[in-house]
């Protein structure tokens, strides 16, 4: 009777050593062979006996493939690791702190937005994400850096020509750095005993165009009127779509009897600014 219990115990402690030969060689095939992290049984990601972190863990951006657009979704993953804790941090280049949901997950969403990209002072040019994944005691890191597409300018060339038989013609382009994506154009026309409000205002539109020129011919201008020409740059898109990507930017001129203001080139400019829900709902008579 006593054989056969020191038989059972032995064979007890037999199998101990086998199973945890059997993890820790599991653990050294992965790290020899070099298997990735999804054809390893979970047991060997984070284990007490067998770690098998990856080295540096993986990060991903979903849904978008760099730069980055701001105005869409941004979130970034890494593979599964049962057991394991996650921590991540994200900044853009100026080390401006980048709000998310998600921390001690494997997936992160941003909450980032065009305005926020533009209030970088210079404009963020990229987003800087740093992961730490942790399994008791061991812990290894990662860091991966994304571009983000940068907000083209709304700098136009603008010419105002006096016809000499009391009517006027005008014509509008892109300059450079805005001729790459999908550009549109409305044209307002407002009544203006003081000076011109320079600015986006509400109401009918006088004449718009899609592309990257706009001409304005006779007839549509009026002595005694002012108007305001609004530029707007679809940040993410080639083809012009009215929605959360769009920027804009203004030119403003008046025709009266006594001095004819024309902006000319001396309006180019850089001071592209976030639609409002109002102007994107209008927009969507641009075609």
């Amino acid at each position: 009777m006593k054989k056969i219990l020191l038989y059972l115990i032995f064979s007890f402690f037999l199998t101990i050593s086998a199973n945890s030969q059997q993890m820790i060689s599991g653990q050294a095939l992965s790290a020899e062979k070099g298997i990735p992290l999804v054809n390893v049984p979970p047991c060997f990601c984070c284990d007490p006996i067998a770690y098998n972190l990856p080295s540096p863990p993986q990060i991903s951006v979903v849904g978008q493939t760099p730069p980055l657009c701001a105005c869409d979704a941004i979130k970034f993953s890494t593979p599964k690791c049962p057991g394991a804790s996650f921590s991540w941090e994200v900044r853009d280049n100026n080390n401006n702190a980048i709000p998310f949901s998600g921390q001690g997950t494997d997936v992160i969403a941003l909450n980032y937005s065009l305005a926020q990209q533009l209030a970088g002072v210079p404009q963020a040019t990229s987003l800087i994400v740093k992961l730490k994944v942790c399994c008791g005691s061991k812990c290894v890191s990662n860091t991966l850096q994304s571009a983000l597409k940068p907000i083209p300018k709304t700098n136009i060339s603008f010419t105002l020509t006096n016809n000499g038989n009391g009517t006027y013609t005008a014509s509008a382009a892109v300059v450079s750095g805005s001729g790459a994506v999908a550009n549109g154009w409305t044209l307002k026309e407002v009544n203006c005993p003081g000076p011109n409000p320079c600015g986006w205002v509400p109401g009918p539109i006088k004449w718009q165009s899609g592309g990257t020129t706009i001409s304005l011919p006779n007839g549509v201008l009026v002595l005694g009127k002012c108007y305001v020409l609004t530029h707007y740059v679809n940040v993410c898109s080639p083809v012009y779509i009215a929605g959360p990507c769009t920027v804009y930017g203004v030119t403003c001129f008046t025709l009266d009897t006594k001095s004819l203001q024309n902006p000319g080139s001396a309006n180019d400019r850089n001071d592209a600014k976030v639609c409002t829900p109002e102007m994107l709902q209008e927009l969507q008579q641009i075609r």
